[in-house]
């Protein structure tokens, strides 16, 4: 005997469609999305995109064949405060939210997945 179970939306269909549709053609009753970002998350998602395009996507294909583990790159994250973004100022992080986390994150995993996972075993099972 089949169970039936009813499976509600997250989002009710009419708020799918106004974040589907160009921001000019939004209701305009339609406040924040999910899209849109504070300005200090979007220059940080600007900048790790940057990062992720002239350092990660050239290599990403190679080091997913060879296995290699990219060192210079990890640590040109670390250096640009990605390694703890998460992580309080007082402890040595760049002290900022889980926003700035998820956004970093993504940009870079669109670079380099095996970057991503990197970034996220380190900042989630060793730091967190």
């Amino acid at each position: 005997m089949a169970l039936a179970c009813k499976v509600r939306p997250l989002l009710a269909p009419a708020a799918v469609r106004n974040l589907l549709m160009p921001r000019s053609s939004r209701p305009s009753s339609s406040s924040a999305t999910l899209i849109d970002l504070p300005e200090t998350h979007t220059m940080l998602r600007d900048t790790v995109r940057q990062f992720a395009e002239a350092e990660l996507w050239p290599i990403a294909g190679q080091i997913d064949k060879s296995g290699e583990y990219p060192a210079k790159q990890i640590r040109q994250m670390g250096e640009m405060g990605l390694m703890g973004i998460d992580v309080p100022e007082e402890y040595g992080g760049a002290g900022m939210d889980s926003l700035a986390y998820a956004v970093a994150m993504e940009e870079i995993s669109r670079g380099c997945a095996s970057a991503g996972v990197i970034m996220s075993a380190h900042t989630s099972l060793y730091l967190g």
